[in-house]
Parts: structure tokens; sequence; C-alpha cells
């Protein structure tokens, strides 16, 4: 009888010791898991300046493991937050940059015989855009035929007047970080959190 409940006793010791040993290894997995899909959102801008072409980009990329969930988005124009544009079929986010960069060809086609042009592509993002990892997003670009001296004026008014701001988290909502395109990160002083709350 002894025997018996010494054999209990010790196959209770062995079944709390693997749950145990189990659960720590559960947790370190679950704990690998979260830092091995970490996105990383690395902002960046591409300026191209050819004979009769020019451009300018701005991008980001998600050069982590796993996907960044956005959770807010701001853009500034002069410091102060850039109001949503929109009409049916168009919205943009960036609607003073794009009149400001616009006014300088105007000016230049006003003032000549009205050759030059500006195109624009640009995207928002919502609380609710998902960032695969190792893929890159183009948020704003310019491509003209102007002359060199106006480009570097239009490169001049966003380089001045643009901030752009990004709130995302891994796919855990956790690890949450903001990454910035402009001179003023000071703009945005709370925390990026799972919260969706896109006001400042």
């Amino acid at each position: 009888m002894k025997l018996k409940l010494n054999t209990d006793i010790a196959a209770l010791i062995v079944a709390f010791t693997a749950l145990t040993m189990a659960g720590i290894d559960g947790y370190e997995q679950r704990r690998h898991n979260r830092k091995s899909v970490m996105p990383v959102l690395v902002s960046d801008r591409v300026r191209n300046n050819f004979d009769d072409e020019r451009s300018v980009e701005y991008n980001i990329h998600n050069s982590g493991m796993g996907p960044a969930a956005v959770k807010e988005f701001h853009v500034f124009f002069n410091k102060r937050v850039e109001e949503p544009f929109s009409i049916p079929g168009y919205s943009t986010a960036y609607n003073r940059h794009i009149s400001a960069a616009r006014h300088v060809i105007e000016t230049l086609n006003d003032n000549g015989d009205g050759q030059w042009r500006l195109d624009v592509a640009d995207q928002g993002l919502s609380s609710n855009t998902y960032i695969p990892a190792n893929k890159s997003l183009t948020l704003l670009r310019f491509d003209t035929n102007v002359p060199q001296k106006e480009f570097r004026d239009v490169l001049s008014i966003l380089e001045r007047t643009l901030d752009i701001f990004i709130c995302y988290c891994s796919i855990y909502d956790d690890q949450c970080q903001w990454t910035h395109i402009g001179q003023h990160p000071e703009l945005i002083t709370k925390q990026c959190s799972t919260e969706k709350n896109m006001s400042i």
C-alpha cells in the first residue's frame, strides 16, 4: 500500500513537472513569436532629377519580420493638422501641399508658354491598413517637367511644410511606435497605442 502511494505521488510530481515545463516552453515560444513578427517602418525620400523629368516621392518600407498594423495616420501642413479633402471619386490627406506645389507650376505657366505640368499620386492610410513585411508604400509622389530652379522651389515647400506621422503596432497589438516623415517630430507627443483613435 505504501509503495502504491509513493508511486502515485511520484506520478503526480512528474505530471506537475511536465505541465510546468510545457507552460514555460509555451510562454517562451509565444514571446519568441511576438519578437519574430515585429514590424519596423522606415521612411524614405527619393528624388530623381533627369534632363527633362523630375520627381520626388515619400515612401515607407516595412523592414521588419511581420506586418505593421496602422493605428493612426496624421498629415501636417506648416505644423497644423491637415484635414482630409474629399469630393466624389477623390480624396486626399495632402490637399494644401498639392495646392502649394501646383501654385509654383501655375505661376510659371502664367509667366511663360504654359508647357509645365505637375502630376501627383498620393495615398493616405486608415486605422485598418496592414503593411506586409518587406513591402514599400508610396505615400506622396510629384512628377514634373519644370526647370531645375522651380523644382527646387517645390522641394523647398515640401521640406518646410510636410510632416507625416504613422502609429503602427505588431499583429499582436503590441510593440507600438511612431514613424515620422518630415522635420518636426515634436508635433506629436502622445504615446502610440493600440486604441483606434485618429484624433491627436
